[in-house]
């Protein structure tokens, strides 16, 4: 196996996936938002996840994922340091997060309300039961609600607001690295959007997992593992 840089969600998240590279998550994890404007703090944070799993900083070979609100991040550090990125990862995510949709206004204004009235926990409960309805996900909900939580309620406002202002979409033709964009049938984000997100990459492919919602990762952890396996193996170029 290779070096790798996992949050807890990312272990979480799939099996285990051995490769030649350090790989570092940022799988929804709404720490970093209200930085995201701020290249240099961004670059030094990641290049400390690294260290911390031993490889080196100036490890060129870092295969960078990012899972919804984690694609922000890993989009701009994409951008903000190519030399540190040899091939990105983004699972249900887009390349812009400001509302323009009345439906994208009602997501953001449904969170905005329930972690500023409600908190963490209940605000963890209503998107685990939306990411996880079937009766034989109570556990995945109960996890998901359990680690919501944890989160802070300052925190987590800072970077919605942060994040609802933070778009690279002109600039997606910059990203060079090869990518594997992922879609959910059923997730917040419409196929169509992350398909031609997809399109305006210069070196991505797509893939859609049918029935799949948000919580991808944890939903369909085996299949999302043999993309990336599969990502992984299939020659740059």
């Amino acid at each position: 196996g290779g070096r790798r840089c996992s949050s807890p969600s990312y272990l979480l998240f799939a099996p285990p996936i051995h490769t030649a590279t350090a790989t570092l998550s940022l799988s929804c994890t709404p720490l970093l938002f209200s930085q995201v404007d701020d290249a240099a703090q961004l670059v030094r944070w990641c290049e400390r996840r690294v260290v911390e799993s031993g490889a080196r900083a100036d490890d060129s070979s870092i295969l960078l994922y990012g899972h919804s609100m984690g694609g922000a991040v890993a989009m701009s550090l994409a951008l903000l340091a190519p030399e540190r990125v040899s091939r990105l990862v983004i699972a249900n995510s887009v390349p812009g997060f400001r509302p323009q949709r009345p439906r994208e206004l009602g997501e953001v204004a449904l969170r905005l309300l329930m972690i500023a009235t409600l908190g963490p926990r209940r605000l963890g409960a209503l998107m685990a039961q939306r990411n996880f309805p079937a009766p034989d996900q109570s556990g995945l909900r109960a996890l998901v609600e359990a680690r919501s939580a944890g989160n802070s309620r300052r925190v987590y406002l800072a970077s919605l607001l942060a994040l609802t202002r933070w778009s690279v979409r002109e600039r997606l033709s910059e990203i060079s690295a090869p990518a594997l964009v992922i879609a959910s049938e059923n997730d917040y984000f419409p196929v169509a959007d992350v398909r031609s997100f997809a399109a305006a990459l210069p070196h991505a492919r797509f893939e859609m997992v049918p029935g799949a919602r948000h919580g991808l990762p944890l939903e369909r952890g085996e299949l999302f593992a043999g993309l990336l396996r599969d990502f992984l193996d299939t020659p740059a170029g």
